[in-house]
């Protein structure tokens, strides 16, 4: 069911509950600090070795058997001094599937950036990873920020270019069969690697406005061929005059099909503090790279869903929250509806339990969900263990719901300090998930 949830609405679904696997292998790590000697540096990051193991779905997959992953990710910000700093966060890895790896090797460069700011001046120059236009970018380029302050409040004006790259950030643990698991983010992100090597350039303006809020302008372009391929406008907006009453809203336009691509607009209100209420409208519509096959052959359908969601924070331990949308849909003139229960509690006899249950039916599928998880920390163990069951049917409506399962366990131990080994596994019986049974083991150092 492809819709999105409303920024500042209750707490959601954990979807992919079992998406940080079970025991498998690790290694020592050892960090080692290189530092220019014209600075006095600071750095912390993370070290982390690990790898699963795991029993792949036959649905979207070419044979069966127990496949395995390893890999490293190395994850840090060095600041020089005041001014400059260092961004870096990278994995690479092995599988035995050839599956999204023909040659088995996995190396992700998620970004890797020289940062120099100022007061008033600031530029970041490498792997930039951003997000804009609601679609999580990487580019080799160079991005420019100039600030002015004016009566306390800040202009900020940002330029930015280069070239698209592609990684698997957000492939991970998603089906990308699964249609109903998207959201407006995801609609332009299925079609990165058509844009890989395409150029991309934009501008931003924000005002930061004292006692009023954030409020912000941005223009993006892509070049194909040196062509232009696509090209946005976007606003978004928060204000902060008031401390029971706030206002938000983002909205992009597609200038190419000159229709909207992705509009958020909504306003949650606080009369008292064990109360909020939060009402929202949100439409999204799918983007297709202009002149590919998508664009000749579909007709971009979007959806929308008008909500209003209850808060009740009935102790300090525990809130309870209750969500009521409406969604239409612009293929359809059947009204979907969304009905969303959450509870959760902080310690119950030292434990922290959170249920949720949600109920969503409509001409694009229909899905019922209820899970529950709990944690709780044993002398120097932290422990986690959740499961629930999933009835959907988003092939044919007609044919029935099928009925999935899907249960996590795991845990992580503070070995010294800042030294963590964390195990857990995974099962899944929904055939729209990429495994079935899954295990991690991973050792991770923060410095």
């Amino acid at each position: 069911m492809g819709f999105v949830r409303a920024a500042g609405s209750a707490v959601k679904m954990l979807k992919n509950i079992g998406a940080r696997g079970i025991v498998l292998a690790s290694v020592p790590l050892i960090l080692i600090r290189a530092v220019p000697s014209w600075a006095a540096p600071t750095i912390e990051g993370s070290l982390e070795t690990g790898g699963y193991v795991y029993s792949p779905q036959q649905y979207g997959f070419a044979g069966t058997g127990t496949e395995y992953r390893i890999y490293e990710n190395v994850a840090f910000d060095a600041a020089f001094n005041d001014n400059w700093s260092f961004h870096f966060d990278s994995r690479a890895g092995y599988q035995s599937q050839k599956r999204e790896a023909p040659d088995h090797w996995i190396l992700n460069l998620y970004y890797s950036y020289l940062e120099y700011r100022s007061d008033s001046f600031g530029f970041q120059f490498g792997r930039i990873m951003d997000f804009n236009n609601l679609i999580y970018l990487y580019f080799d380029g160079c991005l420019l920020t100039n600030t002015i302050t004016i009566s306390g409040s800040k202009l900020i004006l940002d330029l930015y270019g280069g070239v698209i790259v592609k990684d698997d950030y957000l492939k991970e643990y998603r089906n990308d069969l699964s249609f109903r698991t998207f959201s407006s983010v995801d609609y332009r992100n299925i079609f990165i690697k058509q844009r890989v090597g395409d150029y991309v350039a934009g501008t931003k303006v924000t005002l930061v406005a004292e006692k009023a809020g954030i409020f912000g302008l941005d223009y993006q372009l892509v070049l194909n061929n040196n062509a232009m391929a696509e090209h946005y406008a976007s606003v978004n907006f928060e204000t902060a005059f008031s401390t029971k009453f706030k206002l938000y809203g983002y909205g992009t336009l597609d200038l190419v099909r000159v229709l909207p691509s992705g509009t958020l607009v909504g306003m949650q209100i606080d009369p008292v503090e064990s109360f909020s209420l939060v009402i929202s409208h949100e439409y999204y519509r799918p983007v297709f790279l202009k002149n590919s096959y998508f664009w000749s052959y579909f007709e971009p359908y979007g959806n929308q869903e008008a909500s209003a969601t209850l808060l009740f924070i009935v102790s300090k331990p525990l809130t309870v929250d209750v969500k009521y949308g409406a969604i239409i849909y612009d293929s359809a003139s059947e009204v979907g509806n969304e009905i969303a229960l959450g509870l959760e509690h902080r310690n119950i006899n030292k434990f922290g339990i959170k249920v949720n249950a949600e109920l969503i039916v409509g001409p694009e599928g229909n899905l019922i969900t209820l899970q529950a998880m709990m944690k709780r920390r044993v002398s120097i163990l932290n422990l986690l263990a959740g499961g629930g069951v999933e009835f959907y049917n988003d092939d044919v409506i007609t044919s029935g719901l099928s009925t999935g399962y899907f249960a996590t366990l795991g845990a992580d131990i503070e070995i010294i300090k800042s030294l963590i080994l964390s195990a857990s596994g995974e099962y899944s019986g929904n055939q729209r998930s990429r495994y079935d049974i899954r295990g991690t083991v991973s050792l991770k150092y923060i410095f």
